[in-house]
């Protein structure tokens, strides 16, 4: 019983907002309804608005593209990529670091290039994650 009268309610509320939509229309004079729909251009506003869309509308479309195409990247996307970097870093400052000191302070011990490789693994991590949270932003 509930369903039938809020179906009834329903019903009587959409047929009242098109009676009075009808009525709207009814009440329309025919003159300003014909007025704008054989309202004539003036060729010169037709010809401004053109040299305007011409002009403007690539750009714009062109610039909406753009931003698009341009979506930030997602925070876990960039995280992997600086602990990539990291890593690569530390590898490359441990070789960079073993390789200079191997050239300028050679050692005759069981380990030349070890104190280098150890100085230079931290700083090259380090590096790296800088460089490439700089670049991901």
């Amino acid at each position: 019983m509930k369903r039938v009268i809020s179906t009834l309610i329903i019903v009587f509320i959409a047929g009242g907002s098109l009676t009075v939509r009808a009525e709207t229309l009814s009440s329309a004079s025919p003159a300003a309804v014909t007025s704008r729909e054989s309202r004539p251009l003036d060729p010169s506003v037709v010809e401004r608005h053109f040299e305007q869309w011409t002009r403007s509308e690539p750009v714009d479309r062109t610039q909406r593209q753009i931003m698009r195409e341009q979506r930030k990247m997602g925070t876990g996307t960039r995280a992997m990529i600086i602990a990539g970097a990291a890593v690569g870093g530390f590898f490359g400052g441990g070789a960079l670091g073993h390789k200079l000191e191997n050239t300028f302070a050679p050692c005759g011990c069981d380990d030349p290039g070890l104190k280098g490789a150890l100085i230079g693994a931290p700083i090259g991590a380090v590096a790296g994650a800088v460089t490439a949270a700089l670049l991901t932003r």
